[in-house]
């Protein structure tokens, strides 16, 4: 097939993701659409059924590290080091975007918030967000990542974000990325000290959501604050 055809061929993928969008898109079509940014004068199509074949799905592609993207013939350092990056490239527009506007009305908010964040995610993450009086999340950050399985956090480096950014409200978060929400016997534990040296500090835990593979856990919904709450007016 010569470049005309491919250009021809590129013209019409175009002109239908402008008229459809590209949530009408196969996913094939989205991912030979990305790659033809990268790849100007070649055939993109068999590119992209190898890669969805290879790695099973688009967010499959890219979700795969850079040396996973390399074994596959036709993609080279420059494309490989470009797709596994991109995850990371919507992440940043997302958190651009929701950052200074979203506000939270219940812990759904809270959860899909979160949710888009990690969605590309396949090992555990911890975040922090500030909350103003309003309550609307003014600045977030990923604290720490770990395995499929766990993450390690130190509650001083909460509280050290906290100070940095001038916030006396905040929300943590965290994924189960390859299970189920409920939290573990660390989870609880962790959060109940947390609450507590954050009361005793000043500051005031909103909740903690925990983001599983199709459903969320939130200690304030489950009334877990109420008996950390107790704790904190003992110490006082």
């Amino acid at each position: 097939m010569n470049n005309h055809v491919h250009e021809g061929h590129r013209k019409r993928l175009r002109e239908t993701i402008v008229k459809t969008g590209l949530e009408n898109m196969q996913e094939h079509q989205v991912l030979e659409y990305v790659l033809s940014f990268v790849i100007p004068r070649k055939d993109t199509n068999v590119l992209a059924h190898n890669l969805i074949k290879k790695f099973g799905s688009f967010k499959g592609v890219l979700q795969s590290s850079q040396k996973e993207l390399q074994t596959i013939d036709g993609i080279g350092n420059v494309l490989a080091v470009y797709l596994s990056t991109l995850k990371d490239v919507i992440s940043y527009y997302n958190k651009n975007e929701k950052e200074n506007n979203f506000k939270i009305f219940n812990s759904f908010d809270t959860s899909e918030f979160f949710r888009k964040i990690l969605s590309s995610s396949s090992i555990e993450q911890f975040y922090v967000a500030c909350v103003n009086n309003n309550m609307q999340i003014t600045h977030y950050e990923k604290l720490a990542f770990g395995t499929d399985a766990s993450v390690s956090v130190q509650i001083k480096d909460i509280l050290n974000i906290l100070n940095k950014n001038l916030c006396t409200k905040f929300l943590v978060c965290h994924n189960h990325p390859h299970g189920k929400s409920s939290p573990s016997l660390s989870d609880v534990s962790f959060t109940k000290n947390l609450y507590i040296s954050a009361r005793l500090a000043g500051y005031s835990l909103i909740d903690h959501i925990i983001i599983g593979e199709s459903c969320f856990f939130s200690f304030r919904d489950e009334g877990l604050f109420i008996d950390y709450e107790e704790l904190v007016k003992k110490l006082q």
